[in-house]
């Protein structure tokens, strides 16, 4: 019996909301499932305006507990026009692809604020390390653009409060110009979570269930790069080490160790990423002294950080990263704080207490990093 798709010609409304529909008889082979989606793709591409701009459509055939799943935004060239994810050949028992579409939400960076939102389009991989178990992700910016997205969700040892510290961290590393990946907002809906039940991962599926949306996400560095090692300090990258150093003493981050550096290296520059144990606050000033009443013994020995032995007795003297710091006013942490999510508040007085530790970092400035420097010495 040949395959077909009817498909009618959709109209455009202010609700976005197309009425090309797909009708299939079971494919019998590969080609014929192409077929059925070209004559979709085509009868999309005839929509113009919002519709063209804003809709992305997925189709996922379903066989059993395997899955093909390809999706396409309309508007894009042919040669991107589908992405196997599964190559399996189809089966005549299959059943009618499955049109899925959701709406890109508008990038925030224009709006007063400093971190990006992305859509989670398609499930890579899982990371093979990591205490928080993040994915890789395909993710869609506003633009339409496709961007490589490592997103943590609230699960594992990762919690709202964690994510919270992850964009805090992140925002102030940008401000500071402190190489590091750069930070995102993920959104995602049931469809994630479907993929992943369909491609025989039942437990990742109900765990992105179970997550709020956004998640925290940061873009991939690309090729090139490796953990760093304590020897990553050497040379010309010492300076950059010395910020590093200098930064995780002054957010309370006690995660970048020799056997857990977290930050990677292409030989050029040193890159931070994960800070959700970082600027945990509680107690600071009361049962722990602050850094700036203490020599910075609170994290542990002087071994600890990755690059603290490479670094100490060659002269950093911090003064630059110490000048950026100081341009960072309370109106900037703020804004810091209007990134969070809403969704990420737990109940507790976490990002009040982060942004009123900042506030008082900012007002003893000098003899934190007096004590830095100390250190170093």
């Amino acid at each position: 019996m040949k395959a077909h798709a009817v498909a009618d010609k959709p109209t455009c409304s202010r609700s976005c909301r197309p009425a090309a529909t797909a009708r299939s008889i079971p494919p019998t082979n590969p080609t014929t499932a192409m077929i059925v989606m070209l004559k979709i793709r085509t009868a999309l591409c005839m929509a113009d305006g919002p519709l063209r701009r804003k809709v992305v459509w997925r189709a996922a055939f379903y066989r059993g507990t395997a899955a093909t799943v390809v999706h396409f935004p309309v508007g894009r060239r042919r040669s991107q026009f589908v992405t196997p994810v599964h190559k399996a050949p189809l089966r005549q028992a299959q059943r009618v692809p499955i049109i899925r579409r959701y709406r890109t939400r508008e990038s925030i960076a224009g709006q007063g604020r400093m971190i990006e939102t992305v859509h989670a389009e398609r499930f890579d991989h899982q990371a093979a390390h990591g205490r928080t178990e993040p994915l890789f992700l395909s993710c869609r910016r506003a633009s339409g653009e496709s961007i490589d997205v490592v997103a943590k969700f609230t699960w594992a040892h990762c919690t709202r409060g964690g994510l919270t510290r992850e964009v805090i961290a992140s925002l102030l590393l940008q401000d500071l110009g402190i190489p590091a990946a750069t930070p995102l907002l993920v959104e995602f809906d049931d469809f994630l979570a479907d993929s992943l039940q369909l491609i025989g991962q039942p437990q990742l599926a109900a765990r992105v269930r179970s997550s709020v949306t956004p998640a925290y996400g940061s873009k991939v560095l690309g090729t090139g790069y490796a953990l760093c090692t304590e020897d990553s300090a050497t040379g010309s990258l010492g300076r950059q080490a010395a910020d590093a150093w200098a930064f995780d003493q002054l957010i309370l981050n006690p995660d970048r160790r020799p056997t857990k550096p977290n930050c990677l290296t292409n030989g050029m520059q040193i890159a931070l990423i994960d800070h959700e144990l970082a600027l945990d606050v509680v107690g600071i000033g009361i049962l722990v002294p602050a850094p700036w009443a203490t020599p910075l013994t609170f994290l542990g020995s002087e071994s600890e950080h990755v690059f603290e032995r490479a670094i100490k007795g060659r002269g950093f003297d911090l003064g630059e990263l110490e000048q950026r710091w100081r341009g960072i006013g309370e109106e900037r942490i703020r804004g810091y704080a209007a990134c969070v999510p809403a969704a990420w508040n737990d109940g507790t007085e976490t990002l009040k207490e982060i942004v009123e530790y900042l506030a008082a970092l900012q007002m003893n400035l000098s003899a934190a990093f007096d004590r830095l420097r100390k250190v170093l010495s």
